[in-house]
């Protein structure tokens, strides 16, 4: 088991090298600056008063920092708004590309599979339809250093929606962004299926230890 895990990592890191370079190849291709606001248009999230329990249920996701992982998309959250408290928040629609720009882990980016709200430490950006939400998160992704250069001083690092909206972005052609998402969306397939393999091999390598000790 311990071989089996093994290779199934070597497997993710070779694979997660060849993800790279074919991200920073495309992204070296790109002839033409936008400003993010220019890409979509960009919402800040908001909280319903956690005073009032009719605002919080199981019916829509409220989206957290701590909802944003390493994954391109959100799979799981641990806080819904009601469809009342839904009214007192800020809606995105699916496929928004929500970037956390306050605190610890900002610059981390997903997107949403359904409608959601989240609280104001995310921005989130609706894509035009000229753009693929997947190209423009690992746009985002690849350049965090950009919006790390406007957090400023502060204590607790943030950036707002105005600094937010005017970072410049380098941006690739429609065909090149076509061919982007399809090789990046197949790539992602197999990393979810490897991944689901290695946890499943994990945990079975914990059952025999346990059943042997």
């Amino acid at each position: 088991m311990d071989e089996v895990v093994e290779r199934e990592n070597e497997v993710l890191r070779t694979l997660t090298m060849i993800k790279r370079t074919i991200i920073k190849d495309y992204f070296s291709k790109a002839s033409e600056i936008k400003q993010i606001k220019q890409l979509g248009t960009i919402i800040t999230g908001n909280t319903p008063s956690t005073k009032m329990r009719e605002y919080w249920g199981h019916d829509i996701p409220f989206i957290t920092p701590a909802d944003i992982g390493d994954s391109p998309y959100i799979n799981k959250v641990e806080r819904f708004l009601t469809e009342l408290g839904k009214t007192k928040s800020r809606v995105f629609p699916p496929n928004s590309i929500l970037t956390v720009c306050i605190g610890s882990t900002i610059g981390k980016v997903a997107i949403n599979k359904t409608v959601s709200c989240s609280n104001q430490q995310i921005n989130a950006l609706v894509p035009n339809k000229k753009y693929h939400p997947l190209y423009l998160l690992y746009l985002i992704r690849y350049h965090k250093s950009k919006i790390m250069a406007r957090t400023g001083s502060t204590a607790v690092p943030l950036i707002n929606k105005s600094e937010f909206s005017l970072i410049k972005l380098p941006v690739i052609s429609d065909k090149e962004m076509e061919e982007f998402v399809e090789i990046i969306s197949n790539i992602d397939s197999v990393f979810a299926i490897l991944e689901a393999k290695t946890t499943k091999a994990k945990a079975l390598q914990k059952s025999l230890i346990n059943q042997v000790f």
